[in-house]
């Protein structure tokens, strides 16, 4: 099998002078792609691909097969390049604030000497620097040219190098920026955050206070209010929080398509005609497939992110989102299910001897079963005779549907309806369920135990009066576009989808007036054909009254329909200001020199560093106790905006040093120190742009050093956040290290 490439197609461009318009800023890592290529008669194939602007080597691969099942394969090598080129030399992100050396490496590929100009041209970044500089570089030389500036204010950072000479021109986005071209600005700051929530049925006007500390060590914040005339509205402002959450563990991949394929159907049962918005839907969905597809085991389960073991938890959600996926007419790759509903089977316990967390979890995992068509009325019957007294309402909940799902006049269904509804608080605010206790096995909260009980409401008892309290429960419960975790907003989505479809609330037609301190805020009108828009209003609190509440009034005219609204009020303090933070969990933070003693023999005093020069290498070691045991707990370290990560699984990263590495201390033997078991516990770990990032499925009490190295590469005086670890399910369970300035010089 042979690859040519035609005449006058081959890659490069060295020597043509092209206007400073054509920046490049496209740098994919595929140019092309196509799985199936026919040949002619002659066994050739001919395509055509307009190379990125990636200057590089690219390597095409073609690999055939003929109809007699012979097979090749062969690669050929297309260098892309330009007689002058500029590479830029930038952070992967920024802190407001940072004052940072950018630099930019410019190569002269010709044979003869080039005078320079070379130009930097920044939005959202000071520079103190010339803008403009000039050199020479030698024939097959190459110069580099720094900026130094500070980084404002902003959402991105845009900058454009450019470079001259010789006849001879480049322009370039940095390589590693968004697909917009520009670097993301984070912010130094602590965010404290708190939202309300509500609903306007009638004309009667509502208020809200919204109140400013008058603290100075609040400087800024924006007060944001988005107002959704249907639940429909407010579904899809939820489904684009979960379609963008940053984590890719199995259970979020399922919180992600689940309330699709809710929304997919209630587009189709309301006949509500948006093919753009089915596209997406449809494509999401199939990305989550694959995804379940590649994290299932061979011992058919799922674990809570794929690098860890399967557990009956995890499955039982894929099995019902599997399940859900089918019925409403995906195609699901065959035995994905029903290897699935064997590891359930096998994972099934005695119900008579099962402590609390289990028995509940064991309820889900027999509705999962029964949605995937493998219900068992026996094993739920006997699940609620030997638990009835211990089962939790979600728990309740999930056997009612499954019994009804596998006999829908099974007698004892209204018992276990009953033993929820009952259970409900309604106050005037909507009708929520609160567990008697914390079950932190199973991702339980109140707010999804409501959401639980409103979805069981709807499939068993469609008409009851309480499912419409529940509805104003749940929206009174969300926070901005959301609820507080993706098990949460996962299960109110699905619910409110439910009832949405049920009530067919598609009939909004008023207006609607906002005022903030008796000045108009916003106004605006609904209608069917727009009940699927969320309308966002937002105000710097700078705008805002410190000594005394800011009066927020909501009001609407007569007419069908119901205005749903959140009030989200982020402030911002600077965090040099905030002492380190324990709220269950107690976090610490140090740079130490790969020399320092103490890596080595525990006895000795460590000697933390707020500096480095450019290029040195870094170990920093998290420190976390671990008063009580926590399930799902998240831990993230950002690092400076000068410093890259080293990852060890990249065969180009410097091992010299030392690998990351996770260790329990005994404190039984403080200098002794660390058992060879401890590693275990955290069963994930991920090095993003910004920070590492580690996943604890269970961690037992405790204290536990983790450790990872960091490289300085960019010079400059850099912010960098504290670290935070929290429980996933329960945030409000966390600590955080302090936050702190590092240098680094050349």
């Amino acid at each position: 099998m042979t690859v040519r490439i035609a005449r006058e197609r081959k890659g490069g461009g060295g020597g043509v002078a092209e206007a400073f318009g054509e920046i490049r800023r496209e740098f994919p890592d595929t140019a092309y792609w196509n799985a199936v290529l026919r040949t002619d008669a002659n066994g050739t194939a001919v395509f055509s691909v307009r190379l990125p602007d990636n200057l590089t080597t690219w390597r095409i691969t073609a690999k055939g097969v003929t109809q007699d099942t012979r097979v090749g394969e062969a690669m050929l090598d297309v260098i892309s390049t330009k007689d002058l080129l500029i590479r830029p030399s930038v952070p992967r992100f920024f802190v407001a604030g940072d004052r940072v050396t950018l630099g930019a490496a410019v190569h002269n590929q010709t044979g003869r000497s080039l005078p320079v100009t070379v130009r930097l041209e920044a939005k959202g970044f000071t520079l103190e620097s010339p803008a403009v500089q000039e050199g020479t570089i030698p024939p097959g030389g190459m110069a580099r040219f720094e900026w130094t500036g500070v980084v404002g204010r902003v959402e991105a950072v845009d900058l454009t190098f450019y470079a001259e000479g010789g006849g001879l021109r480049d322009a370039t986005k940095p390589t590693l920026a968004r697909p917009d071209g520009t670097i993301p600005v984070l912010r130094y700051v602590s965010l404290e955050t708190v939202a309300a929530a509500g609903m306007l049925e009638t004309p009667e006007p509502r208020q809200e206070i919204v109140a400013i500390p008058p603290e100075p060590e609040v400087t800024g914040g924006t007060l944001i209010l988005r107002l959704s005339p249907s639940l429909a509205a407010t579904a899809l402002d939820s489904l684009t929080w979960l379609q963008h959450f940053e984590y890719e563990c199995t259970e979020q991949t399922i919180s992600r398509f689940l309330p699709n394929i809710a929304t997919y159907q209630a587009l189709l049962r309301l006949n509500l005609a948006r093919p753009d918005l089915e596209e997406h839907l449809r494509q999401q969905i199939a990305v989550g497939l694959q995804k379940l597809y590649a994290g299932q085991h061979a011992d058919g389960g799922w674990g809570w992110f794929p690098s860890m073991e399967s557990d009956p938890l995890t499955t039982a959600y894929a099995v019902f989102a599997l399940a859900q996926a089918r019925a409403s007419g995906f195609a699901v790759a065959d035995g994905v299910i029903e290897r699935g509903v064997a590891f359930l089977r096998r994972s099934l316990e005695a119900p008579a001897d099962l402590p609390s967390w289990k028995a509940n979890r064991q309820a889900f995992m027999l509705f999962a079963m029964a949605e995937a068509g493998a219900g068992d009325a026996g094993r739920i019957v006997a699940l609620w005779e030997a638990q009835k007294e211990h089962l939790a309402l979600y728990a309740r909940a999930f056997l009612a549907m499954a019994l009804g799902r596998v006999q829908a006049d099974h007698p004892l269904i209204p018992t276990l309806r009953n033993s929820v509804l009952e259970q409900a608080s309604v106050t005037a605010t909507g009708a929520f369920w609160e567990e008697k206790g914390l079950d932190d096995f199973n991702w339980s909260t109140d707010t999804r135990t409501s959401a639980i009980a409103l979805l069981s409401l709807l499939r068993l008892d469609p008409k009851n009066p309480l499912a419409f309290q529940a509805v104003r429960g749940l929206m009174a419960a969300r926070r901005a576009d959301r609820w507080e975790t993706t098990q949460e907003t996962a299960w109110a989505l699905m619910a409110l989808t439910e009832w949405m479809v049920q009530s067919g609330e598609l009939e909004g037609n008023y207006t609607w007036t906002v005022r903030l301190n008796d000045q108009v805020m916003g106004s605006g009108s609904v209608d069917p054909a727009h009940l699927q828009e969320t309308v966002t209003l937002q105000q710097d609190i700078a705008g805002l009254l410190r000594e005394v509440g800011n009066a927020l009034e909501l009001s609407r005219s007569v007419g069908p329909g119901v205005l749903y609204y959140t009030i989200h009020l982020a402030l911002e303090e600077p965090v040099e200001r905030i002492a380190p933070r324990s709220r269950g969990l107690t976090l610490s933070r140090q740079y130490l020199r790969l020399d320092d003693p103490c890596l080595k023999d525990r006895r000795q005093a460590c000697t933390p560093v707020t500096s480095a020069r450019v290029g040195d290498l870094l170990v920093v070691r998290l420190t976390l106790v671990v008063p009580r045991t926590v399930h799902h707990l998240v831990l993230e370290d950002p690092y400076p905006a000068g410093m890259e990560a080293i990852d060890p699984s990249l065969k180009t990263s410097p091992m010299a040093g030392r690998p990351p590495e996770l260790q329990r201390v005994d404190p039984r033997d403080p200098f002794g120190g660390y058992g060879w078991w401890g590693w275990w516990w955290f069963g994930h770990t991920a090095l993003y742009d910004d920070r590492a990032a580690l996943f604890a499925e269970y961690l037992p009490p405790g204290t536990y050093e983790y450790t990872y190295m960091i490289r300085a590469g960019w010079a400059g005086r850099f912010q960098t956040r504290p670290a935070r670890a929290y429980a996933f399910y329960f945030p409000e369970i966390y600590g955080q290290s302090e936050g702190m300035r590092f240098e680094i010089t050349r």
